[in-house]
């Protein structure tokens, strides 16, 4: 990703999408992942139940993503707690 911009527009967009998801599974626990920004690929973020086996994805935070606030409450957690830490920006 090559701006912070574009990083909470992705996030926004991850948890639009995860939001639909939880709506149809209200127990399951879903996480967010990031793939590390290398020369070769840009960053990029996935909110799921699971990274897939040999995935570039990893654990973001140990947290799941809260089923019970909204998708403004989220957004503005992870963006202020997690996101800054991440090496999803361009190299």
């Amino acid at each position: 990703m090559e701006t912070r911009a574009d990083t909470e527009g992705a996030l926004k967009a991850e948890l639009t999408h995860y939001a639909a998801e939880q709506a149809r599974n209200l127990y399951a626990d879903y996480y967010l992942y990031y793939r590390e920004s290398t020369p070769r690929h840009a960053g990029k973020l996935l909110i799921a139940q699971s990274s897939e086996p040999g995935s570039e994805f990893v654990l973001a935070r140990t947290e799941c993503i809260d089923k019970g606030a909204t998708i403004a409450q989220n957004f503005n957690q992870i963006r202020l707690n997690t996101l800054p830490h991440l090496p999803i920006l361009d190299a």
